[in-house]
């Protein structure tokens, strides 16, 4: 259990933090804007959860990752703090953070760690600066699936409530710059 643990635990920090838009129009997503706006981040987001959950298995690897790099800040970190929620036993809480790099490897081996995975993004309280180069704003990620721990299929449900900072590159990409998430797994009987 300890290892199918830390494997759930690094597979939904990945899918819980970040969010984006919708797959097929990701090229609107990696053209030069000039400011940012309620629109574009609220496509940006719903583009980034696409590329990252595996929700479009005609994206491979390879292009994740170089989308990946592109829409992620150079420093960018990735905070969560996690309660997990097994029956028959008390909540136990844990914390993971992680820079770009982590996070861009813990999305390519998290791919195959759950079956019938579903999710989905609500963006709230869009707040930019007036220069129209950086945002803050708040999610809410709502994720299900089954995990193979063991030979059997356990289903797993989780919530996570994310602030994070998105910027604009000095090239015009938005990017994201840090999330902080307060995640909450939950264990279902099999």
């Amino acid at each position: 259990m300890i290892k199918t643990k830390s494997r759930l635990k690094a597979f939904l920090l990945s899918f819980f933090l970040i969010v984006c838009c919708v797959f097929s129009q990701k090229s609107h997503a990696q053209n030069k804007i000039d400011a940012l706006s309620e629109g574009n981040i609220t496509f940006f987001i719903l583009t980034m959860t696409e590329m990252t959950s595996g929700a479009n298995l005609e994206t491979s690897q390879a292009n994740i990752v170089q989308f990946l790099n592109r829409h992620l800040h150079p420093k960018a970190r990735f905070k969560s703090a996690l309660q997990y929620n097994i029956p028959g036993f008390p909540a136990q809480e844990n914390s993971i953070a992680l820079n770009k790099e982590q996070f861009i490897e813990n999305v390519q081996h998290s791919a195959q760690s759950m079956d019938n995975y579903q999710t989905s993004i609500e963006v709230q309280d869009i707040r930019i600066s007036k220069d129209g180069q950086k945002a803050t704003l708040r999610t809410i990620g709502r994720e299900s699936g089954t995990m193979n721990a063991s030979g059997e299929l356990i289903p797993v449900e989780g919530d996570s409530h994310c602030t994070q900072i998105i910027m604009l590159s000095d090239k015009g990409v938005i990017q994201i710059y840090n999330a902080n998430c307060a995640t909450t797994i939950r264990f279902q009987e099999y």
